[in-house]
């Protein structure tokens, strides 16, 4: 069935194919709390759960969450037998009674359909109803099964600017572990925000900053769950590359559990400091620029940069990721004093960035 046409499901916009649709429509966010999305004559609603960052859930038991453009793919894709089931509603709803049947499969999700009579004129002027898919688990408290992934954008960056000065990826990689075992004994947001090691905590999870503790937060409710190592590049436990540098890292998956590998620090660190380059302005602009990245290309969306974050940065060896990349610069910036925190420390800077809203074009 096709869905939409080649019409944007957001704004007026037409397009050749469903392709070039689709990568338009992905690109659309907002923090509006209720958007309806008109797919081939059926308009589904979608809820904000996080309107600070623009984080949608779909409709559907799933829950999954994603930026507006996000959701829709993720709906589109993965829930079409949604759409088949609303289209035959409503178009047996235009039949006499006599033809009509009763469907024999049940909704894939549970809701209601709304009639609206003379919704629109139809393609030969008859008055058709349009049936809108009310969603019944949009509350922010519901439970949340993953976050989707988003396709990243397609750049290229400054590669050099991070490994001239390494004559081999080993090179490169032993700097990283190296220099970082020397600050992950400490808090990753004080260490990296104010150069500080708390006498009160050492592990993010009792950090006193809510923004990176609470489960709530976006650090932990989104940007986390978005991040996924490349199981053969580094340890899925602690998110080290299997090297002595990053602290004697066994060649194979650390041990589980306090008594014998306690290595959560570094976890944190490869966590925190990306998420802390992309929301904190005086990183962001020190990091970027060394890198020649140009901050746009992300669309302000936590999601598509953490896709970027963790694909490998284009060498033959698979352990050298885009994280890796972020972190050597931001070493090597630390290391000759470009990267400095003013007196008070580095600051959050969550609600200054501005999401690229298309409200005056979405749908009411």
């Amino acid at each position: 069935m096709s869905i939409n046409l080649t019409d944007c499901p957001f704004c007026p916009e037409t397009f050749q194919t469903p392709e070039e649709r689709d990568t338009h429509a992905s690109e659309h966010s907002s923090t509006r709390k209720t958007v309806n999305m008109d797919l081939d004559g059926i308009r589904i609603s979608v809820t904000v759960v996080d309107p600070g960052h623009g984080i949608y859930a779909c409709p559907g038991p799933c829950s999954t969450r994603s930026s507006l453009g996000g959701v829709y793919l993720h709906i589109t894709q993965e829930h079409p037998t949604m759409f088949t089931n609303l289209k035959r509603k409503r178009d047996e709803d235009d039949l006499p009674s006599s033809l009509q049947t009763p469907s024999s499969l049940p909704p894939l999700f549970s809701t209601t359909y709304v009639g609206h009579s003379a919704a629109h004129n139809g393609s030969h002027g008859s008055n058709h109803q349009t049936y809108q898919y009310t969603p019944t688990n949009t509350s922010a408290a519901f439970p949340v099964v993953k976050i989707l992934r988003v396709k990243p954008p397609l750049f290229t960056y400054n590669f050099a600017a991070a490994t001239s000065q390494h004559p081999s990826m080993n090179d490169l990689l032993d700097f990283v572990g190296t220099l970082l075992s020397n600050l992950v004994d400490g808090c990753a947001f004080h260490g990296i925000m104010n150069h500080d090691t708390p006498s009160s905590h050492r592990k993010v999870y009792r950090c006193s900053e809510p923004r990176i503790a609470e489960h709530g937060s976006e650090y932990k409710s989104t940007f986390t769950k978005a991040l996924h190592g490349r199981r053969h590049a580094v340890c899925f436990r602690c998110w080290c590359p299997m090297l002595p540098s990053f602290e004697n890292h066994p060649d194979e998956v650390c041990e589980r559990g306090t008594n014998h590998s306690n290595r959560n620090h570094w976890e944190d660190w490869f966590r925190v400091l990306p998420y802390l380059i992309f929301r904190v302005k005086g990183l962001r602009d020190l990091v970027f620029q060394e890198l020649g990245i140009n901050g746009t290309v992300f669309h302000s969306n936590i999601l598509s940069y953490a896709a970027w974050v963790t694909l490998p940065a284009g060498t033959d060896d698979d352990r050298v990721t885009n994280l890796i990349i972020l972190t050597a610069t931001y070493l090597s910036l630390r290391i000759t004093g470009k990267i400095s925190p003013p007196g008070g420390g580095f600051e959050l800077d969550i609600h200054s960035i501005a999401f690229d809203s298309y409200e005056t074009l979405l749908l009411a």
